[in-house]
């Protein structure tokens, strides 16, 4: 069967920088959002934009600058795919 769908990972099953693993891509961050224990980015991944949170491992919130183009990846475990 053939046919669009979407794919859904919870932001939080994201992973930035180093961390990054499984099925991987580079992402541009534009905008990012600090709120104590994590810190929320939004991410242009070539023309797409995704959100992902990111543990923060000091209260001085995390250290990825706006603008930055970081590697981003999820393992495959963790995706859905949604009906379109």
């Amino acid at each position: 069967m053939k046919g669009r769908a979407t794919l859904s990972v919870r932001p939080e099953k994201i992973n930035l920088g180093n961390q990054a693993e499984g099925i991987t891509f580079e992402g541009r961050i534009i905008n990012k959002n600090y709120m104590g224990g994590y810190t929320h980015y939004t991410l242009d991944v070539a023309g797409t934009e995704l959100r992902a949170s990111r543990r923060n491992a000091s209260r001085d919130g995390d250290t990825i600058p706006l603008g930055a183009t970081v590697p981003v990846g999820f393992v495959a475990g963790s995706a859905r795919v949604l009906a379109a």
